[in-house]
């Protein structure tokens, strides 16, 4: 198989509420490929899936595939997730990195606030 980070394609949101972990549908060739969010960054940010089969895990959205368009940085629909919890590992990352600015404290863990773990929230 041509790998598919090189196959120009044309992304589409799906619009089954089951989409949120796999946000991104293309036809490409006869084939459904679908694009997944993984658990960044302890996995790749995406999975590409044609045909129900992984066939490559990526970072960057290549620069051949068209993102739907009105999804802001082709993200797709937000699911508030606190860290650790279930939902968008983009929103997740956000929150880390904004409880982190809240939480800097110089007397801190060596290394800052993510070296113990996640931050706890601030309320």
């Amino acid at each position: 198989m041509t790998n598919p980070l090189e196959v120009p394609a044309v992304w589409q949101v799906r619009d089954d509420p089951a989409g949120d972990r796999e946000p991104w549908e293309a036809e490409v060739g006869g084939q459904r490929w679908r694009v997944r969010l993984n658990d960044f960054p302890e996995e790749p940010l995406y999975t590409v899936i044609v045909d129900g089969r992984e066939v490559a895990s990526f970072n960057d959205w290549p620069a051949c595939w068209t993102r739907p368009e009105g999804a802001p940085g082709a993200a797709p629909r937000r699911v508030r997730a606190e860290p650790g919890g279930e939902g968008d590992p983009y929103q997740r990352r956000e929150f880390e990195r904004e409880a982190e600015k809240f939480i800097a404290d110089p007397g801190g863990p060596p290394g800052g606030p993510s070296a113990s773990g996640p931050p706890e929230a601030v309320h």
